[in-house]
């Protein structure tokens, strides 16, 4: 079982979509993310599980930790106990296999491994644990069984700044420089995922794509 930390912000354990407690967290933290929360979807991220393509792990953590701020201190001393109980604060995957298949995305021999599927909880979303549980799958994905001593880069898409004349505002905007904070950068653009206007017109949304050297 997997049990990677980062000091007390969180830790990662994984997803048993065979077990209805794990299936419906993640189908009910999917919906609040707004797609891939269909019994189809996770039918399918449970066939790339059992075929050893997909690790999904929950983000972890004490309630201690929910009270510290951006900067790491805390503000709520009190509430640190040993004996807190464990709580679920969002979800994130390590793949080796993307969809659709891309081999400078994720190779099924874990050279190249991609980081996908990151959600935190929106009321947990200024503790940090985007940046740490992202830390944590980094250091998973060099190791088995999740991932392999033999990976040599690390990759993620997310929404590129630059969309095409005519592409609707970015509801949420783009997060790629939180990305470059991390020491990814952009090696390709290219439509990704589309979408539907209110009218019936189809639209792509451009990805950048991202990765990161580890040797």
């Amino acid at each position: 079982m997997a049990n990677t930390s980062l000091g007390r912000k969180c830790t990662l354990l994984p997803i048993n979509l065979s077990t209805p407690s794990d299936y419906n967290e993640l189908q009910r933290q999917r919906v609040l993310c707004g797609w891939n929360f269909e019994d189809a979807q996770l039918k399918v991220w449970c066939e790339e599980m059992n075929q050893g393509l997909k690790s999904l792990f929950c983000i972890m953590s004490k309630p201690s930790a929910l009270h510290t701020d951006r900067t790491g201190q805390t503000t709520s001393p009190e509430e640190q106990t040993d004996d807190s109980p464990i709580v679920r604060v969002g979800h994130i995957s390590i793949d080796s296999e993307a969809g659709p298949r891309d081999p400078t995305l994720a190779r099924p021999d874990r050279s190249v491994l991609t980081i996908s599927t990151l959600f935190v909880l929106p009321e947990y979303r200024s503790c940090g644990f985007g940046g740490a549980a992202w830390q944590a799958a980094e250091t998973l994905a060099t190791q088995e069984p999740y991932g392999s001593p033999a990976c040599c880069t690390l990759t993620l898409t997310t929404v590129s700044k630059n969309q095409p004349d005519g592409h609707p505002p970015l509801e949420h905007g783009t997060v790629e420089g939180w990305y470059e904070c991390m020491g990814y950068v952009i090696y390709k653009e290219e439509p990704r995922w589309l979408g539907k206007l209110p009218d019936g017109r189809e639209y792509w949304t451009v990805a950048s794509f991202m990765r990161k050297q580890l040797k």
